[in-house]
């Protein structure tokens, strides 16, 4: 599975979930989305096809965007609870 997917669904159950369950609930996700089939080639083929790295790299690239995204989103001030 590719790291997006895992963050995408890891923050979706952190934001819709209450925290005492959503933690174990997002990393038995990781699990669950591992047991998936992944890309239907083999890993040598796969690890060495230009085409697989240049995915890898993009996908890498936009979690990183998703994290950073999400960190910026929770914290701005128009976010915050008024008390």
């Amino acid at each position: 599975m590719i790291g997006f997917n895992h963050a995408l669904v890891g923050g979706l159950i952190g934001k819709f979930v209450p925290w005492p369950i959503g933690v174990p609930l997002a990393l038995a996700s990781h699990f669950a989305l591992d047991m998936l089939p992944h890309y239907g080639i083999d890993h040598a083929k796969r690890d060495s096809s230009r085409f697989w790295k240049i995915f890898f790299t993009i996908d890498f690239f936009a979690t990183l965007g998703l994290a950073f995204g999400q960190s910026q989103i929770t914290t701005m001030p128009c976010m915050s609870v008024a008390k």
